[in-house]
């Protein structure tokens, strides 16, 4: 059986060993990316492979699957979190509540409470430790980000595989990348070199 490891390493400049993405850096274009990546694995994935009986396997679909459901799971806590600010203004006004919840409704909300606190975190200390503070608050503020773009692109998805019951084909959201991860290196190479340059200079 194979062995897998999550491993992490530096290289001999300092640099960890990583695999660097290239994401757009516009809403727009993110939302057309993370659209084709839930219509193909999540939507298409499910036509062509459908889903496996072994526990492991229908784990790791599921895994991959889940940008639908975490699209509406997102929208419907959003609403809810609207719902919740306007009863609250209206009970600070002098309005009665209309419900109230009990104490598995509390525990939940504080566990949940929790959980996102732990997961800030996290976020942020990894971030921070390789970028610096100010981007690991930048990643604290792309938390709401990415969910309006995991929201809009599980919509966009949807509609996408339902136009192809009627035999339309799939569309391709191309998206542009201005900041490919090479050409960045190379910018960021020569910046050093002519800074090394007027040094010596």
């Amino acid at each position: 059986m194979a062995d897998g490891r999550f491993l992490r390493v530096r290289g001999d400049d300092g640099q960890l060993v990583a695999t660097r993405a290239c994401f757009p850096d516009r809403l727009d274009s993110a939302v057309r990316q993370k659209t084709r990546w839930i219509h193909g694995i999540a939507f298409q994935c499910w036509d062509r492979l459908g889903w496996s009986v072994r526990p492991a396997e229908l784990w790791m679909r599921m895994r991959d699957r889940r940008g639908p459901l975490n699209a509406l799971v997102l929208t419907t806590a959003y609403l809810l979190l609207a719902i919740a600010g306007i009863l609250w203004g209206a009970a600070m006004l002098g309005h009665e509540r209309p419900w109230v919840g009990g104490a598995l409704i509390d525990f939940l909300l504080m566990a949940n409470m929790a959980s996102f606190i732990w997961r800030s975190a996290v976020r942020f200390a990894f971030t921070a430790r390789e970028y610096g503070w100010r981007e690991g608050i930048w990643a604290l503020w792309r938390i709401p980000l990415t969910n309006i773009i995991a929201i809009m692109a599980g919509r966009r998805a949807l509609f996408a595989y339902l136009r192809s019951f009627g035999g339309s084909p799939p569309p391709w959201d191309k998206t542009h990348h201005h900041a490919h991860p090479v050409q960045l290196q190379a910018s960021q190479r020569r910046a050093s070199q002519l800074r090394e340059r007027e040094r010596t200079a």
